[in-house]
């Protein structure tokens, strides 16, 4: 059977880690972190004034999630912009290739925000890690802060300029362009190779 840490033992630990001060029947002596939990600076913990210390790892994967699914909202709009292709290549209704035009602003918007969002947990971990407050605050309220901000600045025409966007239009309007010639000459559209 190992040996079990006695009481005393246990919390002494506790404190050395956390650097409590302890009282021993002599005198008052301020126990320190053992070496090995006094974090770099340029880690994902970062030690703040006075002894807090701060793990930013799991906010650090969460932002890796994040960016993957950037990637999802890319596809998405390359799929939206296959479908749309293929509505005009086979003359297909209006409304339909409308409808895949707001489908694609909306992934510009998720995209949008999405990147916002990272931008605000970045900016608020990079801050905090300049700060080292004396007092550990609030990152989420501080993030959705950073984030509103960033949401303020908003514009329709943003969304016009989304790379993937402009791209959609192009392709939508060579496609319809290719499509009234090759019906004019009474030939139906080929696909592209």
């Amino acid at each position: 059977m190992p040996r079990r840490p006695s009481e005393s033992s246990r919390l002494l630990l506790q404190a050395s880690e956390r650097g409590f001060k302890i009282r021993g029947k002599e005198k008052t002596k301020e126990v320190f972190p053992h070496p090995a939990l006094v974090p770099e600076e340029t880690g994902s913990l970062i030690r703040m004034s006075g002894r807090s210390l701060i793990s930013f790892s799991g906010v650090d994967a969460c932002l890796s999630s994040l960016k993957v699914c950037k990637t999802y909202i890319n596809t998405g709009m390359d799929v939206t912009t296959s479908v749309a292709l293929d509505l005009v290549e086979n003359h297909n209704d209006p409304e339909e290739i409308k409808t895949m035009k707001e489908v694609m602003l909306d992934y510009a918007v998720m995209n949008r925000e999405l990147s916002h969002y990272v931008q605000a947990v970045e900016d608020t971990v990079k801050q905090i890690k300049q700060d080292k407050p004396e007092i550990v605050p609030d990152l989420r309220h501080l993030v959705m802060e950073r984030f509103r901000n960033l949401e303020s600045k908003n514009c329709n025409a943003d969304l016009e300029r989304n790379e993937k966007v402009v791209l959609f239009k192009e392709q939508i309007k060579q496609m319809e362009a290719q499509g009234c010639s090759c019906i004019q000459q009474g030939t139906p559209s080929q696909p592209k190779a």
